[in-house]
């Protein structure tokens, strides 16, 4: 179940290059101590910008005439597992050239300082996070990163591989961004890896792979700059990370094509929708462990995508046929299992995968023939759990409901589609949302 969305407006405020903190006093309900900027509630019809104004006025004195929107950052979405709800922060910028503060009673004390030093703070959750979609303009990229924000442009166009293959592309792509970054500090660094890679999230929005290794990445490098780093250390230090990161999801498609072998009888017959790597290469360890198969891969329109899956497989061997998509049930071939891959699993489990593939649950649950999505805890969609609304329209992917699948194979082993909830949370740990 997505938990409830609570929207909070962030105001960071800055004068002569200082950034306000405000220290949360005792009487407030949470994050006592900590370390804060103005930040609201948004409620009803409230807007970013006024509720903004009116918070802080009320939280240092400011007047809407003493300060001046410089920028709206990039939405936030943070999960507070304690009280489970997760805080969609609406970062503000603004500037002032009156650093006399009169605080409320919800702040104990207030300090300027320097914004690099926001790290030493003992802040309230994910308070630096938030800065960093605000503290710079990441619509624009440096002139050093165009060829690499062409190689984003090419991951968005690319309609034919599938999300494991443009997982690793992207995370290669960052480490292409990390050497061609001109940056002298190590925070110019992370700021133009922060903007190639909400870039590339937002390049195959309906792929939870992206954002998740993306994450994932981002959050070792945001630990390794906190030590402090020069911008030499940080960039060797994205490099031996991206190489680990690229080890590490080949390290997983193993563990799940091996997690698959005990479903596939000596002799199995076995229907698969679109072209999945992940299926693929299944497909092929199974064959090289002595399996008798029989694969039915659906035509997959549009885009046919069956056709290039039926001749990888022949060429290793595999007995392949090429059937038309299944609509009915007398279409519907003789087989086991039914085996697809997944472009996202949603929090309950339901399926985001090749239009088609829903139709194909439906007419395999009805025949009580199991319905198994094979793919990584990677395409787990935490942004989905976030709360982010995920459109399908104008993209050839299907949702399939969680009761049409028998199993999700992951590297974990056999899970319920219940379990992704759980797994979710446990990725949000490390990921750099």
């Amino acid at each position: 179940m997505v938990p409830q969305n609570k929207h909070v407006v962030t105001s960071f405020i800055q004068s002569q290059e200082k950034l306000l903190l405000l220290q949360r006093s005792c009487e407030v309900g949470t994050d006592q101590r900590k370390w804060a900027t103005v930040c609201g509630y948004l409620t009803g019809d409230d807007v970013p910008v006024p509720r903004a104004l009116s918070e802080i006025r009320e939280q240092t004195g400011l007047t809407s005439e003493q300060v001046t929107l410089i920028r709206s950052g990039e939405l936030l979405r943070t999960y507070d597992g304690e009280n489970d709800v997760v805080r969609v922060v609406h970062p503000l910028l603004f500037e002032t050239h009156n650093p006399i503060i009169h605080r409320d009673w919800k702040h104990d004390g207030f300090t300027w300082i320097n914004p690099n030093a926001l790290c030493k703070y003992d802040t309230v959750p994910k308070l630096r996070e938030s800065f960093e979609r605000v503290r710079w303009d990441l619509q624009n990229a440096p002139e050093a990163l165009s060829s690499v924000i062409d190689q984003v442009d090419a991951v968005r166009r690319d309609h034919t591989h599938g999300a494991s293959y443009l997982g690793s592309r992207a995370v290669q792509i960052v480490g292409d961004a990390a050497r061609l970054s001109d940056a002298t500090n190590s925070d110019d660094l992370f700021r133009d890896l922060l903007i190639v890679i909400l870039r590339l999230q937002q390049a195959q929005p309906s792929m939870a792979t992206l954002r998740n290794l993306l994450g994932r990445l981002l959050y070792r490098v945001d630990s390794k700059r906190a030590e402090p780093v020069s911008a030499e250390q940080l960039r060797q230090f994205i490099g031996v990370t991206v190489d680990a990161e690229l080890s590490t999801v080949k390290q997983t498609l193993n563990g799940v094509s091996k997690n698959c072998l005990a479903l596939l009888g000596k002799r199995c017959k076995i229907l698969t929708h679109s072209y999945s790597s992940t299926v693929r290469q299944v497909l092929e360890l199974a064959f090289a462990n002595g399996k008798q198969l029989e694969v039915y891969a659906t035509q997959s329109l549009p885009g046919s995508e069956g056709e290039r899956l039926v001749n990888d497989l022949i060429s290793k061997g595999i007995r392949a046929t090429l059937i038309p998509d299944p609509k009915e049930l007398h279409e519907f071939p003789r087989v086991d299992l039914v085996l697809v891959g997944a472009d996202s699993v949603m929090t309950d489990g339901s399926v985001v995968n090749k239009i088609g593939t829903r139709d194909i649950s439906a007419l395999s649950y009805s025949r009580s023939i199991p319905f198994y999505v094979v793919c990584e805890t990677a395409k787990f969609s935490t942004i989905h759990f976030l709360g982010q609304p995920i459109s399908l329209q104008g993209i050839p992917f299907d949702l399939t409901p969680c009761q049409f699948v028998t199993r999700i194979v992951s590297e974990m082993g056999e899970l319920e589609p219940h379990d992704v909830e759980r797994q979710i949370k446990s990725t949000l740990r490390e990921l750099y949302t």
